[in-house]
């Protein structure tokens, strides 16, 4: 047989692998004949890369699956459950923000089992973070040396060069600048290291294991210190060009509004970040506008502040419905909690404001992770390596 025909077979059964791994990693439960049907292998294929991956302990077998409609299979017998063995493929996942490092052990259904966190001094170098992710990188691997990690994924404010890997000079953020975390890391350990950024690697989160588990078509929409995004079109993040596609933070909703940082007027990232809201309402942290809000009456500058802040959203996801059509739209960080009430109406302003309004209906939902969302995402940039087969499910391989 030439090389040829082995490299083919070889990457067709490294691929059927992996998409029986996500499926046992997104999904409860699933029996041999249901892999069959799902991923449209002969039973024959499905029973052998099962057989061997029970024997290299990646999965096992649990008892049995439900019986739908209250029926066996025509042999009178109640189908295998398959399940992943616990902790036997996991991921090193890496979050990077302005103000902490945090590093964590993750497992390939998202379930997060070992997470260390360390602050950024405002003096703080391409050194001090070069040094301190190795360091904290060695602590979870000493933790846990007998754990298969098959690679490293990262999650970062950006913006970022993807392809190699680079943190590039986020605004704000001490003296950092080109820093290659790619080099810095695999030179470092025996991984492949993957970085994107922090709301494309949410997005990819809540597609695999969240509220948008097998969707396509999703935005994710974080609305904190700033307004960021991550978009999923026909199944894939949205890079662009660049790497920098995203920014709905700059997308105009008042043309003859205030001057953004960027050079245009009127970005929505003025009227919906943080510290826009609390200067607008003369409060100086979340807390305080918590308990503003939990008053009784709420004092009237907070709620026509509300109410503006409320529009502002509301032009936003109209705008974002018609140009991305979505399925979805999630909605996360530190503004979530005072943005959950207003999503019913918010979803309704924007279903009946959007182009192709009365044709479906687009749900605005929150984050199925809260806080944890940026540390579920970082491994999931990583895991969607292992379930598209480029990387391999064991770190030897």
């Amino acid at each position: 047989m030439d090389s040829h025909k082995v490299k083919n077979m070889q990457f067709l059964r490294n691929a059927n692998r992996a998409a029986i791994i996500k499926r046992l990693a997104t999904q409860e439960t699933v029996s041999r004949i249901e892999l069959s049907s799902q991923l449209g292998l002969s039973k024959m294929a499905v029973s052998n890369i099962v057989s061997e991956m029970i024997e290299e302990h990646l999965i096992t077998e649990v008892g049995s699956v439900p019986l739908k409609n209250g029926k066996a299979t025509s042999s009178g017998r109640r189908p295998t459950a398959l399940a992943l063995v616990p902790n036997s493929i996991n991921g090193i996942a890496v979050w990077i923000t302005r103000y902490q490092l945090h590093c964590l052990a993750i497992e390939i259904n998202g379930q997060i089992f070992c997470h260390l966190c360390q602050e950024i001094p405002e003096d703080a170098d391409n050194q001090f973070i070069s040094d301190s992710l190795r360091a904290m990188i060695t602590r979870i691997l000493a933790v846990n040396p007998d754990m298969n990690f098959v690679g490293i994924g990262i999650a970062s404010i950006g913006p970022l060069d993807i392809q190699k890997k680079k943190l590039l000079a986020p605004p704000n953020f001490c003296r950092i600048s080109n820093l290659d975390l790619g080099a810095v890391l695999e030179n470092a350990f025996p991984y492949r290291v993957f970085l994107d950024n922090d709301m494309n690697g949410i997005a990819m989160a809540e597609q695999l294991y969240g509220i948008g588990k097998g969707l396509n078509d999703l935005v994710y929409i974080g609305i904190g210190t700033g307004v960021g995004s991550g978009i999923i079109a026909n199944g894939k993040i949205l890079h662009g060009n660049g790497g920098f596609a995203g920014e709905l933070g700059h997308i105009s909703i008042d043309p003859s509004g205030e001057y953004c940082s960027c050079g245009q007027r009127g970005c929505l990232e003025l009227y919906t970040r943080m510290a826009s809201l609390l200067k607008k309402c003369g409060l100086s942290s979340l807390k305080e506008l918590r308990q503003k809000l939990s008053s009784n009456p709420v004092p009237e500058l907070i709620a026509e502040n509300m109410r503006e802040y409320q529009k502002a959203v509301e032009k936003a996801f109209v705008t974002i419905a018609n140009l991305f059509d979505p399925e979805l739209i999630i909605v996360g960080d530190q503004m979530l909690p005072f943005l959950t009430p207003m999503l019913p109406s918010i979803e309704a302003y924007m279903n009946t404001h959007m182009f192709h309004h009365g044709s479906r209906d687009i749900r605005v939902v929150p984050s199925s992770f809260g806080t944890r969302a940026p540390l579920v995402g970082a491994g999931a940039i990583l895991f969607q390596r292992v379930f598209s087969g480029e990387i391999s499910l064991r770190a030897n391989e």
